[in-house]
């Protein structure tokens, strides 16, 4: 047995999540065949529940390495960080399981095809987030890119899901085909697809034509985390597909996408401390950090459907954490990636409560909420807390998020990073307008006919423990930063 066979054989030993949820997705498939058309899709959220459980038990069998290991030829990299990420996809992937089962939105017809689905986009997230071969990062980004497709557009005769899911297609097979050339240009230079093998390769005298290879490659992972101008595509697609599927793309996809973009940057244009002499990296993400933090809150102020308005402020917070970008070290990495499971939790939060709405009076518009802190003070406090952890207010993990991305720019120092800072602030204080509207429609807004919504344990249970750790994680983070910590340490960063 050669040498090459050996190394992929132990490299399974570190590839055990992604191998069970394979097997469950094939089992799936099968089982399909078998469910009870009345008892479908009970049987499909069970057994897609025991499959992440099953699989989020060996991501913690698996364990975070003390030092990274190179898997598959040096196609993936088992690291701190894919331990990290591993963990948040798994996470993020069961809460959009149990928010879909009592979604209205996703039929009968279609809902075992989403499950398995939403788990091929959680492999294919674990295999982003891991790349370090552009060849498997491309690849790996295609795939995300094709499963995000197919379910935005996976609701059968919806005029909004089939209008969306073209244009989230064209929009995505454009920027994958200008970061392609990017890749192109870069093999072109160096002769490698190792992500660590290109940059020794880099040379100065070719600092022009790297530069352009970068902004092209940024345009595909900009894509990915809807950065400005990259981003036409989010709104249209987050208010047409169904309100989870939206709640998924807007957590599991910019997950991935900040990661690949962290591991693909450091990895490529930098040592490791310092970018390499030749690439402006200060000026490329504290461009577009400000201009998309610019047009997502200034564009969310007048949207009156909620869907639309969170998409803007995804968009925002994707300029947020952007800014941890535009240096290099583990400080700004530290804060990208607790901003990103605090997004997780808070985002999240508010798109269960707007799907619960759309099931109870079909309405996605801001008006709808008119007296909901009467009716449903829990709910409606617990969307309280999503909405001021977005904007940034303590004691919520939303404003520990923004402080660490905050104090990242300041202690950089100088003048630009200053006015990063600056402008971060004046922005948050923006984006409170636009969140207080809801707040004001729920609370302070006078009602001639208070009409009851009706939600239940499920709905109420399911906030409530999403709303728990936004202020448990705004007041004891330790653990969370230590977390990542660590795996910064055990990574190739």
């Amino acid at each position: 047995m050669n040498t090459l066979v050996k190394s992929n054989l132990a490299s399974f030993s570190y590839f055990v999540p992604e191998l069970l949820v394979i097997i469950g997705i094939l089992a799936l498939i099968i089982l399909e065949l078998v469910f009870k058309k009345e008892t479908k899709r009970k049987f499909a959220t069970l057994f897609t529940l025991a499959t992440l459980i099953i699989g989020f038990i060996a991501v913690i069998g698996v364990g975070m390495p003390k030092n990274h290991q190179f898997l598959f030829n040096r196609m993936l990299v088992y690291d701190g960080v894919a331990y990290y990420f591993r963990i948040l996809f798994f996470l993020s992937t069961f809460f959009i399981v149990l928010l879909s089962y009592i979604s209205v939105e996703i039929s009968e017809k279609e809902y075992t095809e989403t499950m398995i689905l939403m788990l091929s986009l959680l492999v294919m997230m674990d295999l982003l987030a891991s790349s370090f071969n552009m060849l498997m990062l491309y690849l790996s980004l295609e795939g995300v890119s094709l499963l995000s497709y197919i379910l935005t557009a996976n609701k059968r005769g919806d005029v909004r899901a089939a209008e969306a899911g073209l244009k989230y297609t064209i929009y995505g097979g454009v920027a994958s085909g200008v970061m392609l050339f990017g890749f192109s240009l870069l093999y072109g230079l160096t002769g490698s697809l190792d992500l660590t093998a290109i940059m020794k390769n880099l040379s100065g005298q070719y600092g022009a034509l790297i530069f352009v290879a970068a902004i092209l490659i940024i345009v595909g992972f900009g894509y990915k985390i809807a950065a400005v101008p990259f981003h036409q595509w989010s709104p249209d697609v987050y208010e047409g597909a169904p309100t989870p599927v939206t709640a998924f793309l807007s957590i599991g996809p910019k997950a991935a996408g900040f990661a690949i973009l962290a591991r693909f940057f450091y990895n490529v244009f930098s040592n490791g401390t310092a970018p390499l002499k030749f690439f402006p990296w200060l000026l490329i993400f504290w461009l577009l950090s400000v201009a998309t933090m610019l047009v997502g809150n200034y564009a969310a102020i007048n949207q009156n459907n909620l869907k639309r308005l969170l998409a803007y402020s995804s968009i925002a917070h994707a300029g947020y954490m952007l800014m941890g970008m535009t240096f290099v070290g583990h400080l700004g990495l530290r804060a990208i990636f607790f901003y990103l499971f605090a997004y997780f939790i808070m985002n999240l939060g508010a798109f269960a409560v707007v799907s619960f709405m759309v099931n109870k009076t079909g309405s996605e518009e801001i008006g709808d909420y008119l007296g909901l802190g009467r009716t449903e003070p829990l709910v409606a406090v617990a969307f309280t807390i999503f909405l001021l952890s977005l904007t940034g207010i303590p004691p919520t993990v939303g404003f520990i998020g923004k402080f660490y991305l905050l104090i990242g720019v300041i202690f950089k120092g100088g003048f630009l990073y200053y006015l990063l800072a600056f402008i971060a602030v004046f922005f948050t204080v923006i984006s409170l307008f636009y969140y207080a509207r809801v707040l004001k429609r729920m609370y302070l807004d006078p009602v001639e006919e208070l009409k009851e919504v009706g939600f239940g344990m499920y709905e109420k249970a399911y906030v409530s423990v999403l709303a728990i750790p936004v202020i448990i994680l705004g007041i004891y983070w330790q653990p969370l930063m230590h977390l990542i910590q660590k795996a910064l340490e055990s990574s190739v960063f």
